[in-house]
């Protein structure tokens, strides 16, 4: 990317929206990820790991691909293509074709593109522990377990990356949003069953 571009792309704010996508879409499919998990292990007690796998799996591809991605693009786009609309009539004249209408679009783009990494890259890392399970190398509940505990680290290191001068206190009250999912959703797991 030239240095026009990219003056244009820090003038727009794309990479601070597209740092607190990732983090906001992280942290509420991780969330989404232990309560998945926890409700259907205290739910069910199943040593398949399929069962966790397909049900984490079909959650987070529907939000990171649906929402995460497509769904931020749509918006991005189209708050972008507002603002366009007012400089063209500020203006008085259409910038369709000029530099400033073609990093909109890459805009939209990048930041779509930054959400889908948070909202499904890291529930799927999450999952590393059942899909050994799946080949036989963990104990089914072993990887479940394991599975939770990663993700609640996730959301620490999402604390810890994105947590400014409060790092650590930020990273403690993410850990604590995960055992506050693990907790509602072991209650609700042990009523259903």
């Amino acid at each position: 990317m030239n240095e026009r571009a990219k003056e244009v792309i820090e003038s727009l704010g794309v990479k601070e929206i597209a740092r607190r996508m990732l983090a906001t879409n992280g942290v509420d499919s991780l969330l989404s990820t232990i309560g998945i998990l926890n409700g259907t292990l205290s739910a069910t007690h199943s040593n398949d790991p399929n069962i966790y796998l397909s049900s984490v799996l079909g959650g987070a591809v529907s939000l990171g691909l649906l929402s995460g991605f497509v769904g931020v693009y749509i918006t991005e786009r189209a708050e972008r293509l507002e603002e366009l609309r007012k400089i063209e009539r500020a203006m008085a004249r259409k910038l369709n074709k000029s530099f400033y209408a073609k990093a909109v679009n890459y805009a939209s783009v990048y930041v779509a593109l930054w959400s889908l990494v948070g909202s499904l890259v890291l529930p799927l890392t999450s999952l590393i522990p059942i899909i050994l399970s799946k080949f036989g190398v963990l104990e089914t509940t072993l990887g479940v377990l394991l599975s939770i505990v990663l993700a609640h680290l996730e959301l620490s290191l999402i604390g810890l990356s994105f947590g400014g001068s409060n790092r650590v206190k930020v990273a403690i009250q993410y850990l604590i949003l995960g055992i506050g999912a693990t907790i509602i959703s072991m209650l609700l797991g042990n009523v259903i069953s």
